[in-house]
């Protein structure tokens, strides 16, 4: 381990939702809601889809959740579902908001891409066995040690992530341009030759 790194369990920088709220009460019914299926393996959010509890006529209960919670799908971790928001809304039952405890002691982004690494991943994987579906419980969450810098290094090193996630979704933007270009020369090609 560095120097002035710990190991900490997750429990201990994060508080992860309790207490459900109901999506056919009017109030509660006009927020968006959130499912597993927004959620991206590796990390993001599928914002195309998401409707309000109202809209989508939900009827069980899920999390509440602001725009400083991580949501965490718990259902299949290996899929590594996970997602920062920037809005409140509700979430299903099958993930967890969670929102960094001191954000003195932790950096929200920090957290996220920790929860994202490869090491997080097979640490919660190997625990969500206990049942038919691979589900983690939030005890076996919480109790996973995860590496904690100094907070201005965790800063920094959230900042280098998030410039690489920013530099890749660009480049994936681009090739499927380009991917959809060539199709369209492709097929223009096709029909002035078959012409």
């Amino acid at each position: 381990m560095r120097e002035g790194w710990k190991l900490k369990p997750l429990g201990d920088l994060v508080r992860i939702a309790s207490g459900q709220v109901d999506p056919k009460d009017t109030e509660i019914a006009r927020n968006l809601s959130v499912g597993p299926d927004n959620l991206r393996s590796g990390g993001g959010l599928e914002r195309k889809g998401i409707k309000t509890a109202g809209q989508l006529e939900q009827i069980s209960g899920k999390y509440a959740f602001d725009s400083d919670a991580i949501l965490y799908s718990k259902i299949r971790p290996n899929l590594n579902k996970i997602a920062l928001v920037d809005f409140d809304g509700i979430c299903s039952a099958d993930m967890y908001p969670i929102w960094v405890r001191d954000d003195r002691q932790a950096a929200r982004e920090f957290i996220f891409y920790v929860m994202n690494s490869e090491r997080f991943v097979a640490d919660a994987t190997s625990r969500s066995f206990r049942t038919g579906l691979p589900k983690i419980n939030r005890p076996d969450l919480e109790s996973i040690e995860v590496p904690l810098p100094p907070f201005p290094e965790q800063q920094k090193i959230a900042e280098i992530l998030r410039t690489w996630d920013e530099a890749i979704e660009k480049l994936e933007a681009l090739r499927a341009a380009k991917k959809q270009q060539l199709e369209g020369f492709t097929a223009h090609l096709i029909n002035q030759s078959q012409a």
